[in-house]
């Protein structure tokens, strides 16, 4: 599950700060931030329409039954009723530094890549701009700490995830990104 990431500005990224200025031009009402995301808040995202991609904030989250889904597994999303049509017509990207996870003794870890300063998590979202993060069976060094962890995409498969479903949808299957991760102080 990914139920916290992180964004930071300052990483030498220039692509990030781009997001977040395309995103804040399109929809000038939203104050973008960097820092943590939770659940419910607006987060940055990159969206395919017409063979180009876009920068916007949308909700994270959909409400269901009394409470906020966050996540779509990978291994059900192609199947299931209520995700379907996302994950046919709207496959989105959502940046990060890092995120979280937590042990069941409640110990935080920080995961990043190894080798870029942005990761890109797989998502689907809403006609009303609501947006669920995809998860997939940890592998390590997640796994040691978490069962699941974000879907990952590389910066080449972009054009992949947003606008071919059969390749999306073997790119739930193949993880290819290397973290490091640490031990924070838990809030």
């Amino acid at each position: 599950m990914c139920g916290r990431f992180y964004i930071y500005l300052n990483r030498q990224d220039p692509k990030i700060q781009e997001i977040f200025t395309k995103a804040s031009r399109r929809q000038p009402e939203i104050q973008g931030h960097e820092g943590d995301f939770y659940p419910g808040e607006m987060v940055p995202v990159l969206f395919g329409e017409r063979g180009r991609i876009y920068a916007c904030y949308m909700r994270w989250g959909i409400p269901f039954q009394k409470k906020r889904l966050i996540n779509a597994r990978s291994e059900t999303i192609v199947q299931k009723p209520f995700f379907q049509d996302h994950f046919r017509l709207r496959r989105c990207l959502i940046p990060a530094t890092g995120f979280y996870e937590w042990t069941k003794q409640k110990m935080a870890y920080r995961f990043e890549s190894q080798t870029e300063p942005t990761l890109y998590f797989a998502g689907i979202y809403t006609p009303n701009q609501e947006v669920l993060i995809t998860t997939t069976a940890a592998k390590e060094p997640v796994k040691a700490v978490h069962h699941r962890m974000p879907v990952m995409i590389e910066t080449s498969q972009f054009k992949d995830w947003l606008f071919d479903s059969q390749l999306a949808e073997n790119l739930l299957q193949n993880q290819q990104i290397h973290l490091k991760h640490e031990a924070v102080k838990a809030d």
